[in-house]
């Protein structure tokens, strides 16, 4: 039962607040009972400035903030996370939530869904543009608790307390350190798509010399070169390249070549759905699309 309007119980030791710390205090404490308030995920904004939902990243951390904070000792904590009056930072709040109740609490996804459903309502939706902004579809919190849902089940994410015997899985189940590392804009903004198989990255950039791996163009930007992808996937055991776009192409891709890495180009002259799907479809082998 929620204790107030605005805060709502998931459990009892779980609280989600829709209003600030400072709100959540006055509303939580005057029940009487002692509790850890910490701020929920903040409104999050792509590359094109829209807002955006959490990352797995975004996700893992704020799980991870959460597990530390809700046992002292052998004692579990009653948690309030705060989401603030921003309806993007509730419905991050709501996602971040669900993402640590399904991989860190090992919660089934009808039960999650059931017991977020009295907040559900206060979620809006993201708008996602392609690279092209011709193309926008909003996906709400519910197809992000799917998608969490779908790669735990096939075994390819597993966070602290959630790991579930029942599940087979992936010995190339992702690990959260190297992701999170790669996923950084300064270490070249790799996303992983199915561990060991596809992932995704920027184009390269056509203008650095060939011997040069990445370059700094500012304090907060960071270019890399085909020479930086190349040497990093060949570790990584990646053994083709998809280009993908009007034209694709723009770099040197002998680097590639030179480590045993095959580079084949797909043209974006379809709808994008189609050549996503054709560009899966090409990574049947270690794959990365960029």
């Amino acid at each position: 039962m929620p204790i107030a309007d605005s805060v709502f119980d998931i459990d009892d030791h779980l609280t989600l607040a829709l209003c600030d710390v400072d709100q959540a205090k006055k509303l939580v404490l005057a029940s009487g009972q002692p509790s850890t308030f910490i701020p929920g995920i903040p409104k999050l904004l792509s590359g094109h400035g829209h807002a955006r939902p959490p990352s797995l990243a975004d996700i893992y951390l704020f799980g991870q903030k959460l597990q530390l904070a809700s046992f002292d000792g052998r004692n579990r904590k009653h948690i309030v996370v705060c989401g603030g009056q921003d309806p993007f930072s509730i419905t991050n709040m709501i996602a971040g939530i669900g993402g640590f109740l399904l991989l860190f609490r090992g919660m089934k996804l009808d039960t999650l869904e059931e017991s977020l459903k009295p907040i559900l309502n206060c979620c809006i939706g993201y708008a996602e543009y392609s690279h092209s902004s011709k193309y926008m579809e909003e996906i709400n919190v519910l197809d992000c608790f799917q998608a969490l849902d779908c790669a735990r089940n096939q075994g390819w994410i597993k966070f602290g307390v959630s790991q579930d015997l029942s599940l087979d899985y992936s010995p190339h189940c992702l690990d959260m350190e190297e992701y999170i590392h790669y996923d950084c804009m300064a270490n070249g903004n790799i996303n992983t798509i199915v561990p060991a198989k596809f992932i995704v990255f920027h184009r390269p950039a056509a203008h650095l010399p060939s011997d040069c791996a990445w370059q700094d163009l500012g304090p907060s930007a960071r270019a890399f070169g085909p020479r930086y992808y190349a040497e990093l996937f060949a570790d990584m055991g990646i053994e083709l390249v998809v280009r993908v776009g009007y034209g694709a192409g723009g770099y040197d891709t002998s680097c590639f070549a030179e480590l045993g890495i095959e580079v084949q180009d797909l043209l974006l002259n379809e709808d994008e759905e189609d050549v996503l799907l054709r560009t899966a479809s090409a990574a049947g082998s270690p794959s990365a699309g960029g």
